[in-house]
């Protein structure tokens, strides 16, 4: 994981073959931000909106690959969801 600007960090995730494995991920990171965090006494509470792009299957690059990520990350915040995989973007009717 890396912070990649302002408030917006890349996880890169490798030898993952089936969705089932990302959501697994997913789930591991959820629960580390369910908890709030304490410093110097006070308590914080941080809230994660997660974009998803897979390659192939979204892009071929990386450059696309990050900004697939990007608006399936800014769909998550819009419609106040904790994860989107781009590739839903297309198929949502809502």
């Amino acid at each position: 994981m890396a912070r990649f600007g302002g408030d917006e960090f890349v996880t890169l995730l490798t030898d993952i073959h089936v969705e089932a494995d990302i959501k697994q991920y997913l789930r591991r990171m959820q629960k580390v931000f369910s908890s709030p965090f304490q410093v110097n006494e006070i308590e914080f509470e941080l809230s994660a909106s997660i974009g998803i792009s897979v390659y192939p299957c979204d892009a071929k690059n990386y450059n696309t690959l990050l900004d697939q990520a990007d608006k399936a990350m800014y769909y998550a915040k819009k419609h106040e969801m904790p994860y989107y995989f781009y590739r839903d973007i297309s198929t949502d009717r809502t």
